[in-house]
């Protein structure tokens, strides 16, 4: 087993912690990510020392999935002709894995509950409970299908979906050779609602159809990028709780419902960002900050119309300092035109085309969270912490490689470039290529 690609790196790592403390965790994210490998990593990782199982919940009807869960007493239905354990009991001391628990019943996972809250199950066709020390983790593409109070037991992992700077290394790693650039250029190109299962099979039928000639003599200099990890995962939990909702009940309607959250990249952490730049309105990029405090104002009024309540964190408008033809204030209250909708899907889109997401969800979080932007006090993000777990000559390669992809990507023109490091391309390509 191996999970290859820089948005996993962190999350890895989690896992492993996760694994080593013996916390129930649910693994969410869509099709295609790699829950199941996650699944098999932290049951890799755990030092319990019974059976580690797993189990397909939308494989098997509601009935027979009790039964191989819990097992069953003699007579209980037709066909149990004698008694049965389940998985639970199997697995004690030791883990069980329930993959896509969310295709599962809410009478199945009313039970998972009882497991959850008490360490206790009862097998089908019995009357008493039986107690249980097995570990329950779990994974879903479909979190919305869980019930609330089951959520709630397990430590929520997202996974990322694929990004496009994985896909180099990815398709590199599918095929086992180094590939023309072209055919990386071409793969990088396309979309994969499949995510990283649709992008192994693209590559497959390249290797069918095309052959041999995809791949290339020289090694792949594939381009490093950072993926944040913790801030994918604060953002997609703003996300669905604060403009989700939104986007349910208008959406349809209002046939903006293709907008869902997607990580953009980012230089530093847009909490930090945005902290300096309200306290800094004479500086030029403010304005963005005042664009997203009145995307901030739509939510709320939005949200106050549609009667979700409390969706959003509360907001002084009156200290906001914004205003335009659609909006008014009366005693701290907004009453909105009848275009408020469009208004919002407007700034959406603005806000997703100017690649300026993360600071509406930053924006937004701190709102929630300190219930002031000000007042804030976020510690910066050490993007190449890892490093220090490096031996010295591994840490100096790492290190030029993010250095060497950084800037060859911040600095097009090649001026810039020699200003900011202080050697032409050409120099800097042959002290790359020396230190791999």
């Amino acid at each position: 087993m191996e999970i290859i690609g820089e948005a996993y790196r962190e999350l890895q790592d989690l896992v492993r912690l996760y694994a080593k403390e013996n916390m129930p965790v649910l693994f969410t994210g869509e099709t295609g990510t790699g829950k199941e490998l996650f699944m098999s990593l932290y049951i890799k990782e755990s030092k319990r020392s019974g059976k580690k199982m797993k189990i397909n919940c939308a494989a098997l009807s509601d009935d027979l999935l009790r039964s191989e869960v819990f097992g069953h007493v003699k007579g209980s239905f037709t066909g149990a002709v004698s008694k049965r354990d389940g998985k639970i009991e199997t697995c004690k001391n030791g883990i069980l894995a329930l993959d896509e628990i969310g295709d599962a019943t809410p009478q199945f996972q009313a039970s998972i509950l009882r497991v959850c809250e008490s360490n206790s199950y009862s097998p089908l066709g019995a009357d008493e409970e039986k107690a249980t020390n097995t570990l329950l983790i779990a994974a879903t593409n479909k979190p919305e299908n869980l019930r609330h109070d089951l959520k709630e037991r397990f430590h929520i992992l997202p996974i990322p979906p694929l990004q496009k700077g994985d896909i180099p290394a990815l398709a590199t790693h599918f095929l086992g050779k180094p590939l023309m650039e072209e055919v990386i250029r071409e793969l990088s190109n396309r979309e994969y609602r499949g995510n990283i299962r649709e992008l192994k099979k693209a590559c497959e039928r390249f290797k069918v159809e095309k052959g041999e000639r995809i791949f290339s003599n020289k090694q792949n200099i594939i381009l490093s990028y950072h993926f944040d990890y913790y801030r994918f995962r604060r953002e997609i939990n703003t996300w669905d709780r604060f403009i989700q909702p939104i986007i349910d009940y208008y959406g349809r309607d209002y046939k903006f419902e293709k907008y869902k959250y997607k990580y953009m990249s980012w230089d530093g952490d847009p909490l930090e960002w945005i902290e300096y730049n309200e306290t800094c309105k004479n500086h030029k990029p403010y304005v963005v900050i005042y664009n997203l405090t009145k995307m901030y104002i739509f939510l709320r009024g939005i949200e106050k119309h549609a009667r979700i309540n409390d969706v959003l964190p509360k907001i002084d408008v009156d200290n906001v300092g914004y205003g335009d033809g659609n909006t008014r204030y009366e005693d701290g209250e907004i009453e909105y035109a009848s275009d408020t909708i469009r208004i919002f899907e407007n700034d959406l889109k603005e806000i997703f085309d100017n690649v300026s997401l993360p600071l509406l969800l930053g924006y937004i979080y701190l709102k929630a969270e300190t219930q002031t932007v000000r007042k804030a006090n976020m510690p910066q993000t050490p993007h190449l912490t890892y490093l220090l777990n490096l031996n010295l000559k591994e840490a100096e390669k790492e290190f030029l490689k993010h250095y060497y992809c950084y800037n060859i990507e911040k600095y097009q023109d090649s001026k810039e470039l020699e200003k900011a490091v202080g050697m032409n391309k050409k120099s800097l390509d042959q002290k790359y290529k020396r230190n791999q």
